[in-house]
């Protein structure tokens, strides 16, 4: 019971109280992937990517899955250690292709400055799971990349569709729109991201800009202040 409350903290992105769950009965598990795989993944949702290495190469130690390398290639990359993430990446998917995995990699290419090739495992990841929104998400960005625009806002729409509450994909789009001139509906979609908490300095830089272009000067001097 206590390992699946943990493994259920887990789902619910409850990392520290998943991670004392996990704490209790770890004598018992020593030799269980899932438990370190688990645990591993518990403790890069709380930041602490070191540990999250250590327990989740005791999980491919005990069993190499594509889930225990994806994983760790995760950990890999939030540390910027890019060449031990393609490694574990690439092991993964050769173990079995799925959504995750494939979606992963191109992240990985994409952080590399490989925007075309990551392109493609977003593509594959796509093609796996229609519904995944960080594989429209992520191929949007590297066609924003590469200039592709309109390849960007339809990727946008469709991650937007997937998942309507995550603010940066209408910050993004906006971005796109702004890169051809479509300042009426890149300011709207400005207006969107901050309803849902975006708040960073750019959105306000940027959508000041748009309404400048627009003729809009006095709203758009609020903005840039801002």
């Amino acid at each position: 019971k206590t390992y699946w409350a943990g493994v259920a903290n887990l789902y619910l992105k409850k990392p520290q109280i998943a991670l004392q769950k996990f704490d209790l009965i770890e004598t018992d598990y020593q030799n269980f992937s899932g438990f370190f795989y688990r645990k591993g993944s518990a403790f890069i949702d709380s930041g602490n990517i070191e540990k999250s290495i250590e327990y989740l190469t005791r999980a491919v130690e005990l069993e190499k899955t594509w889930q225990n390398y994806d994983q760790r290639g995760v950990a890999y990359m939030n540390i910027e250690k890019l060449n031990e993430a393609e490694n574990d990446l690439r092991k993964s998917i050769e173990l079995k292709e799925e959504s995750s995995n494939t979606c992963n990699l191109g992240l990985l290419l994409d952080k590399k400055g490989q925007h075309k090739e990551a392109i493609k495992f977003y593509n594959r990841s796509i093609e796996i799971n229609p519904d995944n929104p960080n594989a429209f998400y992520n191929r949007a960005l590297a066609n924003y990349y590469l200039e592709n625009y309109k390849d960007s806002i339809a990727d946008y729409t469709r991650t937007i569709e997937l998942e309507p509450e995550r603010h940066w994909a209408y910050y993004n789009r906006a971005l796109s729109k702004q890169k051809i001139n479509e300042f009426e509906s890149a300011i709207n979609d400005f207006d969107l991201a901050e309803k849902l908490g975006n708040d960073n300095k750019y959105q306000y830089l940027n959508r000041g800009l748009c309404k400048c272009e627009l003729g809009d000067i006095s709203n758009g001097l609020i903005d840039l202040k801002k």
